[in-house]
């Protein structure tokens, strides 16, 4: 159903399977499922419940490999919701889940670039400065560092500074690594 975008019909299949006894064949489906859920109420623009599903994986499947990425779509979700201290207490949440499994730098790095993006207080030079230090640490996590550049080329245009944010827009468009949102933040620079 995602595939041909019928979202309401696969939001219930999801809702179906994640309802149903534990999957002994394939113990790590539920926690997918629940990613995947997540995914489809972004789409339908519904961030309580990315919220409410991200929370549940958390509860049913604490080991999931999906979690990560679900706390950054929950901290997404309450910072596109107007909801900042939320999004950061989701970020902390992240932070712990990251500590406390040894993930590796990537993640780290990844979740550094969230919080300067959700700190409303960063403005200009400053904002500038740190996302130019990040987008030189993620030089090896190619999908994170073009989510820096598109930053950092949007800073450079709020700071006037046109032909460096279209050097940045032009990287990422000749090498287009990166979530919808990351590439149509280069496109628009353009």
């Amino acid at each position: 159903a995602i595939a041909e975008e019928a979202y309401r019909d696969a939001q219930t299949d999801l809702l179906n399977f994640i309802g149903d006894e534990p999957p002994r064949k394939f113990p790590w489906s539920r926690g997918y499922a629940l990613y995947r859920l997540i995914g489809v109420c972004e789409v339908l623009g519904e961030p309580a419940q990315v919220t409410r599903y991200a929370d549940q994986l958390k509860e049913v499947e604490p080991n999931s490999r999906y979690l990560p990425m679900a706390q950054f779509k929950k901290a997404q979700a309450l910072f596109d919701s107007g909801d900042g201290a939320a999004a950061l207490e989701a970020l902390n949440d992240l932070q712990a889940t990251i500590d406390g499994k040894g993930l590796g730098d990537r993640w780290k790095t990844e979740l550094e670039l969230a919080k300067v993006l959700f700190d409303a207080n960063l403005k200009g030079s400053a904002r500038i400065s740190k996302l130019e230090g990040l987008v030189k640490k993620s030089v090896g996590y190619a999908t994170v560092n073009n989510r820096a550049k598109v930053a950092l080329g949007e800073s450079f245009l709020l700071a006037g500074k046109i032909p460096e944010a279209e050097e940045l827009f032009r990287e990422i468009v000749a090498d287009p690594k990166g979530d919808d949102r990351t590439l149509a933040g280069a496109y628009s620079g353009l």
